[in-house]
């Protein structure tokens, strides 16, 4: 049963009975994780020791800032902290044309629990790859992209650091490969095209 909380700044962290309450703007309780009215469903399992918490933002249609977020407690380790359910991923770089040199993202690398970076090759049809990187921050990446025609083969790669706000490279290299001769070079020539944050 819905109850409508009739009281200020109550703390969500007291809210451990079953049911679901509903916050008006004037009664915007502490230890909200965003937004400032919605609604909490709590959950137990017959006693308060161990209880989750799902808040549904009310947000505005004009802005569609409906979010939805969950934490759990546990009587020996205390509340979690809140986490976001993301139905698409963020966009923190978008950029067709690709990049060979450092990428700022919209947000650090620290919020998400991985990042997917799109890259590209120089070629005139480039190839396009990704690759995933769970809990990214501070990580190394291996961007690595081939391409084959009838008697040649060309392996790109090139390492980048995940830190904050910024991927950076590290290093390059480009391999030529034939029946007759193996090339190898330092060439900068992966383009990064895209990178998509996953909480």
């Amino acid at each position: 049963m819905k109850k409508i909380v009739t009281t200020a700044n109550t703390d969500l962290n007291d809210y451990k009975e079953n049911g679901i309450y509903y916050f008006s703007v004037s009664m915007k309780p502490t230890n909200i994780p965003t937004g400032s009215n919605g609604w909490l469903q709590v959950m137990n399992i017959g006693n308060t020791s161990v209880v989750k918490q799902i808040w549904l933002r009310h947000g505005t249609v004009n802005t569609n800032d409906f979010e939805t977020y969950v934490r759990i407690l546990n009587d020996t380790a205390g509340w979690s902290e809140w986490r976001k359910l993301q139905i698409e991923p963020t966009v923190l770089y978008n950029n067709s044309s690709g990049t060979n040199g450092n990428v700022t993202l919209s947000e650090t690398a620290n919020n998400f629990q991985y990042l997917e970076i799109f890259y590209k090759s120089n070629d005139s049809t480039p190839t396009y790859n990704s690759t995933k990187v769970s809990e990214p921050n501070n990580k190394n990446a291996c961007l690595s992209v081939m391409s084959i025609t009838d008697n040649q083969i060309y392996k790109k790669e090139k390492i980048v650091k995940i830190s904050g706000t910024t991927i950076s490279n590290v290093s390059n290299a480009e391999w030529s490969l034939t029946s007759t001769a193996t090339t190898f070079s330092k060439a900068n020539n992966v383009y990064i095209v895209k990178v998509l944050g996953y909480k």
